[in-house]
C-alpha cells in the first residue's frame, strides 16, 4: 500500500499544473483576442473566445476549459455572429474593461443557452473587499481551514494573482497574465478550489486587445505557503514547528513533492514518535536521490521504453509524465496515456521527445515547459505568414515543408545550426526545403556587410558556398577576407564590395529583417516550419522529429492522425 500511495502522489502532480487556457504570446501580437467565462460545471468551465488576427476574419468559439485535460471546442459561431461581436468589441476596444461577456449576451445568446444545456451554470465574478482588490477564502479543511487571501497586483509586465495566509506575510504567485499596454480591470472567479483570473491589456496603434483567463488550484498555493513557513522554521532550528508546517503542506496538496521531501528531512531529524506518513516520506526522498530503476519504471509506465535513461532521468521522466497532457488521442496526463490499457500512438511519440530532451541535459521544469510550448505551437493562430520564395533555397522547391531561417553571419549559434539544417534537407529530401533569410543584429558590426556579400553570391549561384565561408570565418570578415572568399568562388571581390557598400542589397536585407521583426524574431537563429516557430533545440534529431510532426499536421489539413 505504501508503494501505491507513493505512486499516486507522484502521478498526482498533474492536478495542480493545469492546462493552459490563453497563449503566452498573445499580448505581443497585433490582434483582438479576448475570453469570457460564462459558466461552471463538473468538467470545468465554459468560456467563449474571440480572435481577430490581423488580415483574417474574426472567429468566435464556445469552449470547455477542462480541469483534467486540454481545452475542448464545443461549437464555432456563424460568421455573421462573429462579425457582430467584432463590431461591439471594436466600439470599446481601447476601454480597459472586459467586454466580451456583454457582447456575447447581446449578439450570440445561443452560446449561453448551449452552455446551460450542458450543465454549465452562470457565475458572476467574485466580489472583492470594498476599495481593495482582495478576496478572502478558506484554506483546505485537512490543513486546519486557515484564512487565506487572494489579491491581484501589477508586476512590471504582467498582472499576477497572489495568495497569502498572513496580512503582512509573503505571497505566492498563482497565475500571471502578460501585459503590453494599459491593464484591463481584472476579475477573479472562484469555483471548486480553483481561482480564475481574467486580465489583460489594451494598446492602440496598431490595436492590441488581449484579455484572457489564467487559473490555478488554491490548494497548491496553500501548500507552497506552508512549505515556505516550514523552511523558515527549519532554518531557525524549530523542528516541531517546521514539521507542523510541512504536514499542513502535504494535507493541503498531497501531490506537492517539495512538501514531501522537506517533511521527510524533518522527520528523519526528529526524535519524536514517527509520523504516520514518515515511511512514505522517506521513500519519496529516496526516490528523489536514487532515481527510478528500469524495472520499476516499466511497472509504472509499461508502454514507455526508458532503458536509455539513467535512474535519475527516469525519475525526471516520471515527474514530466505526471505534469504534461497528451496532445491527441489520449488527452489525459502522459503518465496515464502510457498505461498498459491505452493504445494511443501519440503518447509514445511524446515520450520519445521527453526522453530526447532529458538526454540532452534539460531540467524537469524546462522539459515540461518545452513540451507544452511545442505542441501548443501547431495551431493556425500561432503561425506567422512568411514569404518563403524570396531567399536562398536548399532542397526541392515543391517540398511541402518550408523551413524559414533568420540568421546572422556573426552569430556563433547560427554557424553551429548550419550543418544540422543541411542534414535535415538531405534526410527528408521530398519533404523539406530551407529558405535562408538575413537578420543581422545591430551588435554585430560586420553582419550587414557579410549579408550583402552573401546576397551578391546568391545572385550568381554561389550562395551556399559563400555562406559556408562566412560562417567558418566569423572572426575574419574584414574587406580583405571578404574579397578573398569571393576569389575562391570565382567571383569579383572588388565589384562585390563596391555593390555592397553602395547599398545594392540593402533593400533585400531590410525586407528580411522586417519580416522577421513582424514575426517576433528577437534573436538568431530563429526557425519557422510553415510559419510555426521552432521551440526545440536546433539539432538534427529534433529537427527531423518536428519536420515529421509538421508533415502529419499538414497531411491532415491542420490535425493529427487518428489511431
Amino acid at each position: 500500500m505504501r508503494r501505491l500511495a507513493l505512486l499516486c502522489s507522484v502521478l498526482g502532480c498533474a492536478e495542480w499544473r493545469m492546462p493552459p487556457t490563453f497563449p503566452e504570446q498573445a499580448a505581443g501580437r497585433p490582434i483582438v483576442h479576448e475570453q469570457a467565462l460564462i459558466g461552471f460545471g463538473k468538467d470545468g468551465a465554459a468560456a467563449v473566445e474571440f480572435l481577430e488576427a490581423e488580415g483574417e476574419a474574426p472567429r468566435l468559439t464556445l469552449l470547455v476549459l477542462r480541469q483534467d485535460g486540454p481545452t475542448r471546442t464545443l461549437v464555432e459561431a456563424p460568421p455573421e455572429r462573429a462579425s457582430a461581436v467584432a463590431g461591439r468589441l471594436h466600439a470599446v476596444a481601447e476601454r480597459p474593461e472586459p467586454a466580451l461577456a456583454t457582447a456575447i449576451a447581446l449578439e450570440w445568446p445561443a452560446a449561453l443557452s448551449r452552455a446551460k444545456e450542458l450543465g454549465f451554470a452562470p457565475r458572476a465574478a467574485a466580489t472583492p473587499e470594498p476599495g481593495r482588490a482582495l478576496w478572502q477564502v478558506k484554506g483546505a479543511p485537512e490543513a486546519a481551514s486557515l484564512p487565506l487571501s487572494l489579491r491581484v497586483s501589477r508586476a512590471e509586465d504582467a498582472m499576477v494573482l497572489l495568495l497569502s495566509d498572513r496580512p503582512s506575510g509573503d505571497d505566492v504567485e498563482l497565475a500571471r497574465m502578460p501585459l503590453t499596454g494599459v491593464p484591463v480591470r481584472p476579475q477573479v472567479f472562484l469555483e471548486d478550489g480553483v481561482a480564475w483570473l481574467l486580465a489583460g491589456s489594451v494598446r492602440a496603434g496598431p490595436l492590441r486587445r488581449t484579455v484572457g483567463l489564467r487559473r490555478a488550484r488554491i490548494r497548491r498555493g496553500e501548500a507552497q505557503l506552508h512549505n515556505a513557513h516550514g523552511l523558515a522554521d527549519y532554518a531557525a532550528g524549530e523542528l516541531d514547528s517546521a514539521r507542523r508546517e510541512f504536514d499542513r503542506a502535504i494535507a493541503a496538496d498531497p501531490g506537492y513533492v517539495d512538501g514531501l521531501y522537506n517533511a521527510a528531512a524533518t522527520a528523519a531529524l526528529s526524535d519524536r514518535v514517527p509520523h504516520p506518513m514518515q515511511s512514505l516520506l522517506l521513500i519519496a526522498a529516496l526516490v528523489a536521490q536514487a532515481g527510478l530503476s528500469e524495472e520499476r519504471a516499466r511497472q509504472i509506465l509499461p508502454r514507455a521504453d526508458l532503458h536509455a535513461l539513467t535512474d535519475q532521468q527516469r525519475a525526471q521522466f516520471l515527474e514530466v509524465a505526471g505534469d504534461t497532457f497528451g496532445y491527441a488521442g489520449c488527452t489525459e496526463t502522459l503518465a496515464r496515456c502510457l498505461g498498459a490499457n491505452v493504445s494511443d500512438k501519440h503518447a509514445l511519440r511524446t515520450a520519445e521527445l521527453v526522453k530526447a530532451l532529458l538526454l540532452d541535459g534539460y531540467s524537469t521544469s524546462a522539459v515540461i515547459d518545452m513540451v507544452e510550448r511545442y505542441y501548443g505551437s501547431f495551431a493556425k493562430e500561432k503561425r506567422q505568414k512568411l514569404p518563403d520564395q524570396d531567399c536562398a533555397q536548399l532542397g526541392d522547391p515543391k517540398s511541402p515543408i518550408a523551413v524559414v531561417e533568420f540568421s546572422d553571419y556573426q552569430c556563433p549559434h547560427c554557424a553551429v545550426s548550419a550543418k544540422p539544417l543541411r542534414d535535415l534537407v538531405r534526410a527528408l529530401p521530398a519533404k523539406v526545403r530551407l529558405c535562408f533569410k538575413y537578420f543581422p543584429l545591430p551588435s554585430h558590426s560586420r553582419a550587414q556587410i557579410a549579408a550583402g556579400c552573401a546576397e551578391f553570391a546568391r545572385q550568381r549561384g554561389k550562395f551556399w558556398e559563400m555562406s559556408d565561408l562566412l560562417f567558418s570565418h566569423q572572426e575574419e570578415l574584414g574587406d580583405t577576407e571578404l574579397k578573398s572568399f569571393a576569389r575562391q568562388l570565382g567571383l569579383d571581390g572588388d565589384a562585390m564590395l563596391r555593390q555592397v557598400y553602395a547599398g545594392r542589397f540593402d533593400a533585400t536585407i531590410e525586407r528580411h529583417k522586417k519580416e522577421g521583426t513582424d514575426a517576433g524574431v528577437r534573436a538568431t537563429p530563429t526557425l519557422y516550419f510553415n510559419g510555426r516557430q521552432l521551440t526545440l533545440p536546433i539539432k538534427h534529431d529534433f529537427l527531423v522529429f518536428t519536420a515529421q510532426d509538421e508533415d502529419e499536421w499538414q497531411r491532415n489539413k491542420g490535425g493529427w492522425d487518428t489511431d
